[in-house]
This record gives C-alpha cells, sequence and structure tokens, in this order.
C-alpha cells in the first residue's frame, strides 16, 4: 500500500521575496527568502518569515513583525528533513516543490512457520541448530578419510638386499625394525630381535647347523648357505 505523502510545507500560497535567487538554507534568525502569508494578504508583500526557533526535530518559523500585545501572529513548525527537500526541490526549478516521500523501512523476512507444504524446510533447520549445539569440541579427523599407509621403498638391511637388487623399487614397511620388506627383515634381520612389523616374524628363527656367507655378484651381495656336514 502507498503512503499518501505529506502536506507541501511552501505551497502556492507562499510567495518568494526575491523569485531570481535561490532559497537560502535554515539559519537561525536568518530570512526564509519567503513573505509571511498574514501580511501579504493584508497588502504588506514584502514583510520575510524568518527562522525564530531551532527545535531537535524542526524549525519554528514565523512573522519578522513583532506581534501586537495581546495577539498573536503567523508561524509554523516544518520538519528538517522535509523542509530541506523543498528547499532543494525548488531551487532546481519546481513550483511548488515536489512532495516529501519519507523512506519506507525495508520489511523483515518472515520466519517461516513449520507447516505441510514446508515441513522439510523446518527438519532442515531443525538439523543445523542441533549440529551447531552438539558440535563437538575436540578435533577429530574427518570421517572417510584414507588411513595413513605403512608402504615405503625396502633398502634391505644394512644396504643388502634378499631377493630383490637395491635399485629395484620394492614395497618397505615403516614400522619394520630395518623399515624393509617381510623377505629381508626375516632373512637379513637380527634373529634375536623382535619385528613390531605386521606380517614380519615376531623373532627371527636361526637355521641349525647352517652358516651364511655373502659374496659379490654383478656389484651386489648375494647370499649362500652352507650346511655344516
Amino acid at each position: 500500500m502507498k503512503k499518501t505523502p505529506k502536506p507541501i510545507y511552501i505551497d502556492s500560497s507562499y510567495h518568494r521575496l526575491n523569485p531570481s535567487q535561490p532559497l537560502p538554507l535554515p539559519l537561525l534568525g536568518r530570512s526564509t527568502g519567503l513573505t509571511c502569508p498574514a501580511c501579504f494578504s493584508l497588502g504588506h508583500q514584502t514583510t520575510p518569515l524568518k527562522y525564530l526557533t531551532q527545535l531537535s526535530t524542526c524549525w519554528r518559523v514565523a512573522c519578522s513583525l513583532k506581534p501586537p500585545p495581546g495577539g498573536g501572529h503567523y508561524y509554523r513548525s516544518w520538519n528538517f528533513t522535509q523542509l530541506n527537500h523543498e528547499i532543494a526541490s525548488i531551487n532546481e526549478g519546481n513550483w511548488p516543490p515536489k512532495p516529501y516521500q519519507p523512506r519506507q523501512p525495508a520489511a523483515a523476512n518472515p520466519i517461516p512457520i513449520p507447516d505441510e507444504t514446508n515441513e522439510p524446510l523446518a527438519m532442515f533447520a531443525s538439523q543445523r541448530l542441533i549440529e551447531q549445539i552438539f558440535r563437538p569440541t575436540t578435533s577429530t579427523s574427518p570421517a572417510g578419510s584414507p588411513k595413513k599407509s605403512d608402504a615405503i621403498t625396502c633398502r634391505g638391511v644394512d644396504g643388502r638386499t634378499s631377493a630383490h637388487l637395491p635399485t629395484e623399487a620394492r614395497q618397505g614397511n615403516k614400522r619394520c625394525r630395518y623399515r624393509a620388506c617381510a623377505s629381508c627383515c626375516n632373512t637379513l634381520g637380527d634373529k634375536d630381535r623382535i619385528c613390531p612389523a605386521k606380517g614380519h616374524v615376531s623373532k627371527h628363527e636361526g637355521n641349525s647347523g647352517a652358516t651364511k656367507n655373502w659374496r659379490t655378484v654383478g656389484g651386489w651381495e648375494s647370499r649362500e648357505w652352507e650346511w655344516a656336514v
């Protein structure tokens, strides 16, 4: 619904003292640039209206002549915002000025009321509220995050490898005491030390009556077993 504009302050009943000059801005004790309508109707066409009093939200405008004893005189109260609008409109060449239209406050968005038509929206809002209330305070790893792998490249035990060349990329295990593959750990590792890696033997078993000899073949070491007779 369109709001009806307020009545114009400076309507066609007023006359300008000097139509060729713009109306001055409001100032206490200063002329408005308009004649007093009451005096103008009596033939006094040059009696000005003045800004007599400045109130909290408006100007008190009155005739510049002192009223007779026991009698009153012409005065009006004009709101700051509307008066400034009308002065600017007149100085732009409009007579009478364009009506003042107060700014309409922005309408607040209504809060949706749960019913059969917006039930999914209400359920979504309720779920968001529950998540905010019961949000965990401690940092946890995101759900579905990939498990960290224990895989690394096997470099053998003390630079020696069991079933592959040192330059071959075989998967090792970072949980292994030697960070080696199961073959290298089980074959070349210390028999008396336990390896915590999964799939590696808990304790290396010795070979009864057998000793390990090493020889270099093509730049890498190869193992041989010598069995005692």
